[in-house]
């Protein structure tokens, strides 16, 4: 999934040259909100964004009960 974005002209622009602005910076720009895009709005992006938020949730409801049992 990621390696499409890692792959994308825009990235490898800005690894090999990140002080100069490419000619065709735009249309790298453009090809990597594409790129995103679709991963984002994939069945994948979305099983992988909702794995995300239930680890985060995951992780505050420990901390909550972990301050629950210190103020006990």
């Amino acid at each position: 999934m990621t390696q499409s974005l890692l792959k994308s002209r825009l990235l490898a622009s800005a690894q090999s040259a990140p002080e100069q602005l490419q000619p065709d910076f735009e249309a790298q720009y453009t090809e990597f909100v594409s790129i995103a895009q679709s991963i984002l709005y994939s069945d994948i992006g979305y099983l992988a964004i909702a794995q995300s938020l239930d680890e985060a949730l995951g992780l505050i409801e420990e901390s909550l009960a972990s301050k629950k049992k210190d103020l006990a």
